[in-house]
């Protein structure tokens, strides 16, 4: 199962991020996270096959947040993720939850 979600970071930004989990999960998967926000470049979310074999199979779950700092929202996005902000890329990760 794939799904796109949004998490609220600590200041009220809404945090896209993608959940690839088995069909039949119980939430209690383990759960691997990654996100980019950086460089103001673009990462678009993809499917990682060794992941996939690795992970998927055996009941895990892959979250992807999009992080501010990167590009694929626009200068804004991008700005707000750097230099001074770049404390908020970090926020933004942790806001991002699994959610079954």
């Amino acid at each position: 199962m794939v799904a796109r979600h949004e998490a609220i970071s600590i200041d009220g930004e809404r945090i896209p991020y993608l959940q690839t989990s088995p069909v039949r999960q119980t939430g209690n998967a383990p759960v691997h996270m990654s996100g980019y926000g950086g460089f103001g470049i673009s990462v678009k979310s993809y499917y990682n096959s060794a992941l996939g074999k690795l992970w998927l199979d055996g009941s895990g779950t892959a979250v992807q947040a999009n992080l501010r700092g990167g590009g694929e929202f626009g200068t804004r996005w991008y700005d707000a993720g750097r230099l001074a902000g770049k404390r908020l890329s970090h926020d933004d990760f942790a806001a991002s939850p699994p959610i079954s």
